[in-house]
């Protein structure tokens, strides 16, 4: 479950990950490698069954009934109409061939299977050169799949841009019988270090079929900011318990009533912590609620706030107890704050953005430092607000914690503002000026180093 808002419906181009389509959907796409799926299976013709058919130029042809023996039969015209059918079915399954080969910048798989590819290819071997002609229509009517139509046009070399490599049944990779070995490829010659033989047409180098895929333990598809930096402080934390022994025990006493007495305290200050962390959440959402739909020309107006707040729990963006959680004071304090009035100017300039989600990626290692899987997972996350100048971002972002100090905000959300400050020079491709956290309990703007 991600945690933040903002997942996005479609990928961002260039992502590393698998988008499966229809090939009417992947119409003006394009893809580094593509698949081409049960390639073998025939086309449908289910609706050239039945006791009539319909075109928009022949009109209804209906089969012929013999009223005394209630038999009914075909006639000329309704084959007239299902071999135009036929036909018009058969020009757009090639049309849409067309669209999912031409859909690969890099590769394009055909999956399907031949019992005898060289039979299959000598089957359909018409033409003695490419330039003898096109195809003949009775040849092309003859075909039943998408691998059919290919293999017709491969074997009398109508594919000339096209180069082919054959694998076998036995060449594919299973997961099932990896035994966590590095994999052998066959070598720029075409001999397989294995033993194994694939059949070569005359693509030189070695295919790019990935190797079996182990997902590793415990790694998601994809995590929100927030949940990589409470894991961190989690673990941080798990640390810390592993040496934090109460002064009872260090003297001695580990009687089973004293190890009860120890948990039941403990469980008591985790839940009271787990009590104040929500009501400081709500509070945090509301202010973050607050910056999302504050016209940002009130800036420092006291007066102004305060009449917005009751705005917008009148028209109920606010509950009363989130509105009477927020002091306007301490939201003035940011618009008369250097950056705050910087934002502003900003803003009028139309280089400001607030609440902007972002998707991106990360190297796996990097989250799970003891993994060294090289697969990357997606991270997303809200950026609360950036604003540009002079060709350069500052990004900024709102923190509600209490009884803090510019130190511990670093500490605490630092790792926090490098994912996002990452994500940001990702997503605009322009250099990131500054980074700041504005504390609402402080009143002031906290600068973190990147």
């Amino acid at each position: 479950k991600l945690e933040d808002r903002g997942e996005a419906e479609h990928l961002p181009g260039g992502l590393e990950a698998v988008e499966i389509n229809t090939i009417h959907s992947s119409k003006g796409l394009e893809y580094p490698v593509v698949f081409l799926g049960e390639a073998d299976k025939e086309f449908s013709t289910q609706d050239l069954k039945g006791d009539y058919l319909t075109d928009e130029e022949e009109g209804i042809a209906l089969k012929s009934k013999d009223a005394e023996h209630y038999v009914k039969s075909s006639n000329l015209f309704l084959e007239r109409v299902r071999e135009k059918l036929k036909q018009e079915n058969l020009s757009e399954e090639i049309r849409l061939l067309y669209v999912a080969m031409t859909r690969a910048r890099e590769r394009f798989y055909l999956v399907g299977g031949l019992e005898d590819a060289e039979e299959a290819y000598a089957k359909r071997r018409l033409l003695d050169s490419p330039s003898a002609g096109p195809l003949p229509a009775s040849a092309i009517r003859e075909q039943k799949s998408y691998l059919q139509l290919y293999l017709l046009a491969a074997a009398n070399r109508q594919l000339p841009h096209f180069e082919e490599i054959r694998i076998r049944p036995e060449e594919l990779l299973r997961a099932e019988d990896y035994q966590g070995k590095p994999m052998e490829w066959p070598d720029q010659d075409g001999q397989s270090r294995t033993g194994s033989d694939i059949q070569r047409i005359p693509y030189p180098e070695a295919p790019l079929l990935p190797g079996p895929y182990v997902i590793p333990e415990g790694m998601k598809a994809a995590y929100s900011v927030s949940e990589l930096t409470r894991r961190g402080e989690e673990k941080e934390r798990a640390g810390e318990k592993e040496f934090y022994y109460p002064a009872w025990l260090q003297c001695g006493d580990s009687s089973e009533t004293a190890w009860t007495e120890m948990e039941e305290r403990q469980e008591g200050e985790a839940a009271r912590e787990e009590q104040r962390r929500l009501s400081a959440g709500e509070r945090g959402t509301a202010y973050h609620k607050l910056m999302e739909h504050l016209p940002w020309a009130l800036g420092d107006d006291l007066q102004r706030l305060a009449a917005f707040l009751e705005e917008l729990e009148r028209k109920g963006i606010f509950s009363r107890e989130e509105k009477e959680s927020i002091r306007p004071e301490q939201v003035a304090a940011f618009f008369k704050a250097e950056v705050g009035r910087r934002s502003m100017q900003a803003f009028k300039a139309g280089k400001l953005w607030r609440e902007q989600p972002f998707l991106t990626r990360l190297p796996y290692s990097e989250i799970c430092p003891e993994s060294l899987s090289a697969e990357r997972v997606l991270v997303q996350g809200i950026l609360d607000l950036f604003f540009e100048e002079e060709g350069k971002l500052v990004l900024v972002d709102y923190k509600t914690d209490r009884d803090v100090t510019p130190e511990i905000l670093i500490q605490r959300h630092g790792e926090q503002l490098r994912y996002y400050a990452r994500a940001l020079i990702s997503a605009r491709n322009q250099p990131l000026a500054e980074v700041y956290i504005y504390s609402f309990d402080l009143g002031s703007f906290v600068r973190v180093s990147m």
